[in-house]
């Protein structure tokens, strides 16, 4: 059976105070007897000493006779003289220890031999019966012992003195315990119902349920301790939220990954798919050029035919050079240095021209002179990648709008055009990797989801920031930020 803490510290209370009361009561009981027999032998040799005094007094100053002689004459005097100081009864004895006087002849006598002769050999002794003490002592004459003196005392008043105290103890007794124990149980209590206020915060943090203020306001021991557990909530509360964001993170990161495993075996599908497919048409136009070696209009379309096949092969290789860069960007190595923007993005439009031509597509510029601490080949790539975007997503006879500025010392790039445009919920995903927004289209255009991945890691690798805007259907417009090159004369 289980005690409580309770329960057990009432029992030690209890324990305390009885053994307390005890070892105190019996202390100061025996302490009263031992005061009691120490007057009553002091009082009584006192008289002892006097009646020896009265007693040779006597046989000097009398007439000289031998001592039994004396004895058996003035014993009874002696007796009935010695009588008057408050005794219960005197006997008196001579040498031979024949009695010779008898303050109280009707008191009932007590075998006392043995006492008797212990005193007849000049020692001190007496007798304890009941509520009287008989005390025997020598009575020394000049010439040796003349007798023995017995002097009885009553000590009934001792005793009831003794058992008053006694039954005031036990009611003191039974006072102080119950007192005690009842007071004992109130703090014992109030203890208990501190612990159990601490416990129950306890099983509280144990559940999850942390604390908004400490468990107890108090200035001992167990207000330290509720303290301590309230700062400990806080500590397990922040640690919990902690490790539940990094298990948010963990998740986030999983999904991302499960979806970027997803891309690549459908990118590595579409991939293979593409590779096969010129190599396919190449090696049959090389067989039927050996087939027909003959032929001059099958020799201008073979040769036509694998000449567009092998470009497409080569734009294949670079996407593949893509994905390898996109995992290690060593090859990128930064070279930064003071570009003007406008000089650039007028190289990158002229470059893509042809292309936005073949497409019927209009470039409008707008480019103020703006200079960027960067690398050069990486803001070329960069821009590049954006002109072939806004192309390939562009629709027929569409317009691709350029401009550069210098705001709030940051240079800035817009980069719009009419095209399909990109959902909102798909921003941000166009910069993972292999994620591609119409996949018909990026099939049909040779897009691998690989370009705007590799765009946003180079535009971070020079300190800057992209951001796409533009709702489906209704164009997309890129903006890239980078901080402006402010040259300070010497």
């Amino acid at each position: 059976m289980r005690v409580g803490l309770k329960w057990k510290l009432m029992g030690f209370i209890g324990v305390l105070l009885l053994v307390t009361l005890t070892v105190l009561s019996l202390l100061v009981l025996q302490g009263i007897k031992d005061n009691q027999l120490r007057g009553r032998e002091q009082s009584l040799q006192i008289q002892a000493e006097l009646a020896g005094k009265q007693v040779r007094q006597m046989y000097i100053t009398g007439e000289r006779t031998a001592p039994e002689e004396f004895m058996q004459r003035r014993g009874q005097e002696l007796a009935v003289t010695l009588d008057s100081y408050n005794l219960t009864h005197v006997l008196i004895y001579d040498r031979n220890g024949r009695r010779v006087g008898n303050s109280s002849p009707m008191e009932i006598a007590i075998d006392a031999r043995p006492a008797l002769e212990h005193a007849l050999n000049g020692k001190i002794a007496y007798i304890t019966e009941k509520n009287k003490v008989e005390y025997f002592a020598p009575l020394p004459g000049p010439e040796g012992l003349l007798g023995v003196v017995q002097l009885g005392i009553s000590i009934q008043e001792d005793q009831e003195f003794y058992q008053y105290i006694e039954r005031l103890f036990l009611l003191v007794g039974m006072i102080v315990t119950v007192s005690g124990l009842l007071f004992g149980y109130w703090f014992v209590a109030r203890q208990a119902r501190a612990i159990r206020k601490l416990m129950s915060a306890a099983d509280q943090i144990g559940d999850g349920r942390y604390l908004q203020s400490p468990v107890l306001m108090r200035g001992d021991e167990l207000g330290e301790l509720g303290r301590q557990i309230y700062a400990m909530s806080g500590t397990i509360e922040q640690q919990v939220a902690r490790l539940e964001t990094e298990k948010r993170k963990l998740q986030e990161a999983v999904e991302r990954l499960e979806l970027l495993e997803q891309s690549q075996k459908q990118f590595i599908n579409n991939f293979s798919h593409e590779f096969k497919t010129p190599v396919t048409s190449i090696k049959a136009y090389a067989d039927l050029l050996g087939m027909y070696n003959d032929d001059p209009g099958l020799i201008r379309e073979a040769t036509s035919n694998m000449s567009k096949e092998a470009e497409r092969l080569s734009g294949l290789v670079d996407q593949a050079l893509q994905l390898s860069l996109l995992n290690n960007y060593e090859p990128f190595a930064s070279h930064p240095e003071p570009v003007d923007l406008a000089v650039l993005l007028e190289d990158a439009c002229g470059r893509m021209n042809g292309k936005a031509l073949k497409f019927g597509i209009m470039m409008h510029l707008d480019l103020s002179p703006v200079r960027v601490f960067a690398d050069r080949d990486n803001l070329l790539h960069i821009f590049i990648n954006l002109l072939d975007n806004a192309i390939k997503y562009n629709v027929p006879q569409g317009q691709i709008r350029v401009s550069s500025a210098l705001e709030h010392r940051q240079a800035v790039i817009r980069i719009s055009d009419t095209g399909i445009g990109i959902a909102e919920d798909e921003r941000e995903r166009v910069f993972e990797p292999f994620y591609t927004v119409n996949k018909d289209r990026s099939r049909a255009s040779g897009g691998t989801g690989l370009g705007l991945a590799l765009v946003k890691s180079l535009v971070e690798k020079q300190n800057g920031s992209i951001r796409i805007e533009g709702d489906q259907g209704q164009g997309t417009k890129v903006t890239v930020v980078f901080p402006a090159f402010e040259q300070h004369e010497p």
